[in-house]
């Protein structure tokens, strides 16, 4: 078992809170979110890059912004059901994503 900067917390342990807290923000925006009916779970088989979910940020015109901590980040279009996966290889100075903030 590996600990964390001497703050006692498994990886696994960590990992998983961060799930369930990034899965709650997914509910939170989703069923705040005007008309908003119905809640759905994306994971790697709806089209998410990765499960390992660290950000999320909703933006004016609905789309859906997800960080990753190993594949980028993702906008997601809840209307449509579709996204749209950025990477490094596409800009992003990293692959790890720890925040997701949207202007305007």
């Amino acid at each position: 078992m590996r600990m964390l900067s001497g703050i006692g917390i498994a990886r696994g342990t960590f990992v998983a809170a961060w799930r369930a807290v990034a899965f709650a923000l997914l509910f939170i925006l989703l069923s705040n979110a005007e008309g908003a009916a119905d809640v759905r779970v994306l994971t790697v088989a709806d089209g998410l890059p990765s499960n390992w979910v660290t950000a999320l940020a909703a933006a004016p015109d609905g789309r859906i912004w997800i960080g990753t901590g190993d594949a980028g980040l993702y906008a997601f279009d809840p209307a449509t059901g579709k996204g749209k996966a950025y990477r490094a290889a596409d800009g992003l100075s990293s692959d790890a994503v720890v925040s997701v903030a949207v202007a305007g």
